[in-house]
C-alpha cells in the first residue's frame, strides 16, 4: 500500500509539473506496466520521444502474440506521442523503472480521484453497493462505462463475470479497454451512444448505468420501447427504458439519477407506469456528495420485474466522511437496510405512492417529523400565501412610488428598511402589497431566510418574486413566534421535509403551506414576542451608538 500511495503522488508529480497530461494516465501506466511485462530494457539514450516510442513498440510487436494487446498499446503509445515533450523523456523512464509490474495493476484497480478529468467517476462503495444488490454472476452491462471504474470493480469481485460496456468517448473506452485487459479479463466494449444502439436479442443478467447529468438528446431521434416519454420530460427516462428493455426476465438493473425527475409533476406519469408495473424494487436515497464533481442529490433506482412492493431506503446519513467535498457510502448498513427493516426503511404499495404523486424521493415517506412535536398543526389552517412581484422593477419620473425589497436585503432574520430601493408603484401591485407583520421567506436563492415585517399606515411596500408572503389570518398563531419557529432547527426540519435541497434553494408554495408547525399555547407566543420586540428595540439602540461612535470618529480626523 505505501508504494502504491507513493506511485499515486509522483504521477501526480508529473502531471503537476506538466510531463504528461492527466487525461493520457492510464495510457502512461499501460505502457509501464508493458515494459514491465516484456523486461525491456529504457535505460539507453534516445535523442528524442520518438525514437522512445518507437523503441517500445517495435521491442513489444516483436515479442507479443496477443492482437488486444497490440492495438492498445499503440493507441496508448499515439495519445503519449501527442502529449510528451522530448525533455520529458528521462523523467518518464525514470518513472516506470522506479515500479514494478504489480503496481501499475494495483493503480488501474481503483478510481482516480484528484485528477481533472470532468467525466463523473464511480466512487468504489458505490460500486461495492451495486454489486451487492446485484448479487449474481453472468452478464453484466454497464450502458454508461466511462474509464470502466464499475466493472472494474465487477472483475476485481468476482473474475467469472462476462461484462460488456457502452461508451461515446474514445479515449474514455481506451482507458476501459486498457484497464480489463490488465486484468486479463474477457469484456466486451462498444463505441457507441446507449441511447441509440440498436436493442437486438441480446438480453442481459444485469445492468448498470450513471448516465450523464445534464445531457440534452433529440426526443425526436428516440424511442422509447415500454411507456411514452414526452417532449416535457427528462431524458434520464430513455436510459430507464434501455435497461428494463435489456433485461433478462430475472434480471436486475440498477441506474443513479438526479433528484429532480424522481418527483417533479412532469414525470409522474412514468413514475405511475413503473410502479403499477411492478418493476421498481427498491429506491436508495443516497448520501450527499457521493461524486466529488457535483453535489446534487441522488437516488438508486432498483429495477426488475414482479415487485408486489417496494422498498424505500434512506441513506443520507449511511456514509463515512471522507473530506469536506467527498463522502464515502457506508455500504454493509446500506445493504443491511436493503435486506432487513430498520427505522430507514419502509416497504411501500401502489397506493402510498398515489398518495404522494408517485414521488420517489424515499425521505418524504420515512420522516415523519410530527413525532419530535407536541402539538402539529399544519400551517395552511393559519395562512395564506403570495409569490413577490413578478414583474420588472422602473423608476421614472412624475409616478407613484413605493419601496421594494430584494433577496439582499434580508440579512440575519431581518429586513433592513433603510436600504429598500424606491420603484415605480402601480395599480397591479396591490394584491402583492405587504402588510403589517407579514412574513417573508425566500422562495428562491443561496440561503434560506424568513423576517417578519412592520409596515406604517402610509407605506407601501412589496418584495421581488424571490419571497414568499405568508400572512397570518387566524388569531390563534402570532406572527412572531411563527417567523421564530421557522428559523429554528425544528422548524427548518419541517419546512425541508417537504422540500428538495439543492445547491440553489428552490421553495415549493404546495410543500410550505403543508408543512407542519409545533403550536405552543396563545400565552407562551406573546412571552415570544415581547422577548423579540425587546430584541428589536436592543439592536436599533445599538445600531444608533455604532453611528454616534463613527461621527465621533470622522469628527477627530477631520
Amino acid at each position: 500500500m505505501e508504494e502504491l500511495n507513493r506511485f499515486r503522488s509522483e504521477l501526480s508529480t508529473l502531471i503537476h509539473e506538466n510531463v504528461i497530461i492527466d487525461k493520457d494516465i492510464y495510457s502512461l501506466v499501460f505502457m509501464g506496466y508493458m515494459v514491465n511485462k516484456y523486461n525491456l530494457d529504457i535505460n539507453g539514450k534516445f535523442e528524442n520521444k520518438i525514437a522512445f516510442i518507437s523503441y517500445i513498440k517495435e521491442s513489444i510487436d516483436n515479442l507479443s502474440y496477443s492482437k488486444d494487446e497490440l492495438s492498445l498499446l499503440s493507441e496508448a503509445l499515439n495519445n503519449i506521442m501527442y502529449s510528451l515533450s522530448d525533455y520529458s523523456v528521462k523523467r518518464i523512464i525514470k518513472f516506470i523503472c522506479n515500479y514494478d509490474k504489480q503496481v501499475f495493476v494495483e493503480f488501474i484497480l481503483t478510481p482516480i480521484n484528484g485528477f481533472r478529468d470532468p467525466y463523473m467517476n464511480v466512487p468504489e462503495s458505490l460500486s461495492e453497493l451495486v454489486l451487492k444488490i446485484i448479487n449474481k454472476n453472468g452478464s453484466i452491462l454497464d450502458l454508461c462505462c466511462g474509464n470502466g471504474d464499475f466493472l472494474v470493480k465487477a472483475v476485481d469481485k468476482n473474475c467469472d463475470y462476462s461484462v460488456t460496456g457502452y461508451e461515446r468517448s474514445l479515449h474514455r473506452l481506451l482507458n476501459a479497454r486498457i484497464r480489463m485487459l490488465m486484468m486479463n479479463c474477457y469484456y466486451n466494449f462498444e463505441h457507441t451512444s446507449p441511447l441509440e444502439h440498436s436493442i437486438d436479442d441480446l438480453k442481459y443478467d444485469s445492468i448498470f448505468c450513471i448516465p450523464p447529468f445534464g445531457e440534452r438528446v433529440d426526443n425526436d431521434k428516440l424511442n422509447s420501447i415500454n411507456f411514452e416519454i414526452k417532449k416535457t420530460n427528462t431524458n434520464y427516462w430513455y436510459y430507464v427504458d434501455r435497461i428494463l428493455s435489456m433485461l433478462k426476465p430475472k434480471g436486475k438493473g440498477v441506474i443513479i439519477l438526479p433528484e429532480l425527475p424522481m418527483f417533479k409533476n412532469p414525470d409522474s406519469t412514468i413514475r405511475e407506469y413503473l410502479v403499477k408495473n411492478k418493476l421498481v424494487e427498491a429506491i436508495i436515497e443516497l448520501p450527499e456528495k457521493i461524486f466529488s464533481n457535483t453535489g446534487i442529490g441522488t437516488i438508486m433506482l432498483v429495477l426488475s420485474k414482479n415487485n408486489n412492493y417496494c422498498k424505500l431506503i434512506d441513506a443520507r446519513d449511511m456514509c463515512f466522511k471522507v473530506n469536506r467535498t467527498i463522502n464515502s457510502i457506508d455500504v454493509d448498513k446500506v445493504y443491511n437496510s436493503y435486506i432487513e427493516e430498520n427505522e430507514k426503511v419502509k416497504l411501500v404499495v401502489d397506493r402510498d405512492f398515489e398518495e404522494r404523486g408517485y414521488s420517489f424521493i424515499p425521505s418524504k415517506f420515512i420522516n415523519n417529523i410530527t413525532n419530535e412535536m407536541k402539538n402539529p398543526r399544519l400551517l395552511k389552517e393559519y395562512v395564506t400565501i403570495t409569490r413577490g412581484y413578478r414583474g420588472k422593477p422602473t423608476n421614472s419620473e412624475n409616478t407613484e412610488k413605493c419601496k421594494y425589497i430584494k433577496l439582499s436585503n434580508i440579512s440575519d432574520g431581518e429586513i433592513v428598511k433603510d436600504d429598500l430601493e424606491i420603484i415605480d408603484y402601480d395599480i397591479t401591485m396591490d394584491k402583492i402589497l405587504i402588510q403589517d407583520k407579514d412574513i417573508l421567506i425566500t422562495a428562491r436563492g443561496s440561503r434560506f431566510e424568513s423576517a417578519i415585517i412592520r409596515i406604517e399606515d402610509d407605506e407601501k411596500v412589496v418584495c421581488s418574486d424571490g419571497y414568499f408572503i405568508l400572512r397570518v389570518v387566524n388569531s390563534d398563531l402570532n406572527p412572531y413566534y411563527l417567523n421564530v419557529y421557522l428559523n429554528s432547527e425544528l422548524g427548518q426540519q419541517a419546512i425541508f421535509v417537504n422540500q428538495i435541497k439543492s445547491a440553489a434553494l428552490i421553495i415549493n408554495a404546495n410543500g410550505l403551506l403543508n408543512t407542519f408547525i409545533d403550536f405552543i399555547s396563545k400565552e407562551k407566543q406573546e412571552e415570544i414576542e415581547k422577548i423579540e420586540l425587546k430584541k428589536y428595540s436592543v439592536k436599533e439602540q445599538y445600531k444608533k451608538e455604532i453611528i454616534r461612535l463613527k461621527k465621533e470618529i470622522d469628527k477627530i480626523i477631520k
